[in-house]
C-alpha cells in the first residue's frame, strides 16, 4: 500500500510539473518583447517604420475580412446543413447562440489580454485556432449520427470559434494604438472598419462556392484552411510595439505628444507606472454615461 501510494504521489508530481512547464512556456510564448536600444540611423528607423506601418494596415484588414469569412459561414451554410442533418432553425439559432456567448465575453478578456501580449504571437495563434475549430466543426459530423449528440458537439465547437473569434481584433486596435499616433488613427481605423463588410460579400462569395460544389462542410474546411494561411502570415510578417524592434516610439518618431503629456500613449499613474484596470474602473466603469448602456 505504501510503495503504491509513493507511485501515486510520483505520478501526480509529475503531472503537475508538466502542467506548470506548459504554463511557463505559453506564458513566454505570449510575453511582450524587451524594449531593444533605440536605433540611431535615421534613415533605418524610417525604412523600417515604413515597412511595418504598411504591413499592419494591410495584414490587419486582411485579417480581419479572413475572420469574418470563418464567422459568418453558418447561416450561409444553414439550409444545406438542415437539409443534411434534418435539423430546424432552432437547432441552428442554438449553435449560432454559442459563437455569440463566448465571442462576447472573450471580446473583453482577450481585449484586456491583448493588451499586455505580444502582436505577433497572439494574433497568429488566434487565426491557428480559428482553424481548429472550424475544421473540427466541418468534421465532427463524420464522428456522430444526426442527433442531441452531435447538437451539443458542434454548440460547443462553435462556441470554441467564437472565443478564438474575439481574438482576432483586440491585437488590431493595440498594433493601429502603437504604430499611429493620434491625428493619423482616424483614416486608419476608417479603412479598417470597411473590413467587416468585405469580409460579408467574400465569405458569401467562398461558402456559397464550396457548397455548391462539395457539400456544407466544406464551407468550413475552406475557411479553416485560409485562417491557418493568414495565421503563418501573421506571424512571420508583424512585429509587437515599435521599441520591440529599437525604433522609438511613434510619438518620438512623428514629434508628437498625447493628450496626457506622454509619448507612448499609455494612461499612466502618478509613479508614471500604466495602470490599465484603474483606468478601466474609474474613466469607464466610474463614468454615469455608461451606465444605460451597461443596463440594456
Amino acid at each position: 500500500m505504501t510503495l503504491c501510494f509513493l507511485y501515486i504521489t510520483f505520478l501526480i508530481a509529475v503531472k503537475k510539473i508538466k502542467e506548470g512547464c506548459i504554463l511557463v512556456i505559453m506564458l513566454k510564448f505570449f510575453k511582450e518583447p524587451e524594449a531593444k536600444e533605440t536605433i540611431q540611423d535615421k534613415e533605418k528607423v524610417d525604412k523600417l517604420y515604413k515597412n511595418y506601418r504598411w504591413k499592419i494596415m494591410f495584414y490587419g484588414y486582411l485579417a480581419y475580412v479572413v475572420s469574418y469569412v470563418g464567422r459568418k459561414n453558418l447561416s450561409i451554410a444553414a439550409p444545406s446543413i438542415c437539409t443534411s442533418l434534418g435539423w430546424t432553425n432552432e437547432n441552428i439559432g442554438t449553435v449560432s447562440s454559442a459563437f455569440y456567448l463566448t465571442y462576447g465575453v472573450g471580446k473583453f478578456i482577450n481585449g484586456l489580454l491583448a493588451d499586455r501580449s505580444n502582436v505577433r504571437t497572439f494574433f497568429s495563434t488566434a487565426f491557428i485556432c480559428v482553424a481548429i475549430a472550424s475544421f473540427c466543426f466541418a468534421f465532427a459530423a463524420n464522428f456522430f449520427t444526426p442527433g442531441t449528440a452531435l447538437l451539443y458537439a458542434l454548440c460547443f465547437l462553435w462556441a470554441v470559434n467564437g472565443w478564438c473569434q474575439s481574438m482576432t481584433f483586440p491585437p488590431i486596435a493595440k498594433s493601429l494604438s502603437y504604430w499611429f499616433t493620434n491625428s493619423e488613427r482616424g483614416i486608419r481605423w476608417s479603412i479598417i472598419s470597411s473590413s467587416h463588410q468585405v469580409g460579408v460579400v467574400f465569405a458569401g462569395i467562398i461558402a456559397n462556392l464550396a457548397i455548391s460544389r462539395f457539400g456544407w462542410q466544406s464551407a468550413f474546411y475552406a475557411p479553416a484552411i485560409i485562417s491557418a494561411l493568414v495565421g503563418i502570415l501573421i506571424f512571420t510578417q508583424l512585429r509587437d510595439k515599435p521599441t520591440s524592434l529599437g525604433l522609438p516610439t511613434i510619438e518620438e518618431y512623428k514629434g508628437e505628444i498625447d493628450s496626457n503629456g506622454n509619448s507612448d500613449g499609455k494612461v499612466k499613474n502618478n509613479d508614471g507606472e500604466s495602470n490599465y484596470f484603474k483606468t478601466f474602473f474609474k474613466h469607464i466603469l466610474g463614468n454615469p454615461l455608461v451606465w444605460p448602456y451597461l443596463s440594456m
